[in-house]
């Protein structure tokens, strides 16, 4: 995740302004991460039903189970966000016409 971030924020953020075929890779890229955290984040949510819906009187073992894929539902969707909304950026600034067309 960090490097998808790092190849968008240089495009963004440094000069000099980058090449149509860089900006469509690291759209690519990241376009293909975000897909993968929303498999990841849907697993997840698959998980945590089944736990929840476990028959049997709740326990300690299966709170904790629930804690740690609430906690792990909370961070993809977070971290889907901030991708999401980076790769927004990055479309508006090919759409404003910043993009060198090398």
């Amino acid at each position: 995740m960090t490097t998808v971030h790092e190849n968008i924020r240089a495009l963004l953020d440094g000069p000099p302004a980058p090449s149509l075929d860089s900006l469509e890779d690291v759209l690519t890229t990241g376009y293909a991460h975000a897909l993968g955290l929303e498999g990841q984040r849907l697993r997840i949510e698959r998980d945590l039903r089944r736990v929840v819906r476990e028959p049997g009187p709740p326990s300690g073992d299966r709170n904790q189970r629930i804690a740690v894929l609430t906690s792990d539902l909370a961070d993809a969707d977070r971290d889907l966000k901030r991708l999401r909304a980076l790769l927004a950026t990055l479309r508006k600034h090919v759409q404003a016409g910043s993009v060198a067309r090398r």
